[in-house]
């Protein structure tokens, strides 16, 4: 039980700076229209993240279900991955 996510279709990519009590967004890319980011728009991302010489967080806005509600509308959600190694 619980929320699973679906890695294959990444709708948005956020890239955060840990500033002790709040999160910046530094890095943002998500489509309007709930379209699937293309491979080159991650790889993009990944880039980015690995120039920077500070820690970063990443979130990934993908299609998320429960067990509790299996026949309901896609729902989304901002999820926290520890690395790019998961979606590339």
């Amino acid at each position: 039980m619980g929320i699973y996510t679906n890695y294959s279709k990444i709708r948005g990519i956020r890239i955060l700076k840990n500033n002790y009590y709040t999160n910046t967004i530094i890095y943002s890319h998500d489509t309007c229209e709930n379209k699937i980011l293309t491979k080159e728009d991650i790889l993009k991302a990944k880039d980015f993240y690995d120039a920077s010489k500070e820690p970063l967080n990443i979130e990934i806005y993908v299609e998320v279900s429960t067990t509790y509600d299996l026949c309901s509308s896609p729902n989304y959600m901002w999820v926290p991955i520890e690395s790019f190694n998961i979606i590339v």
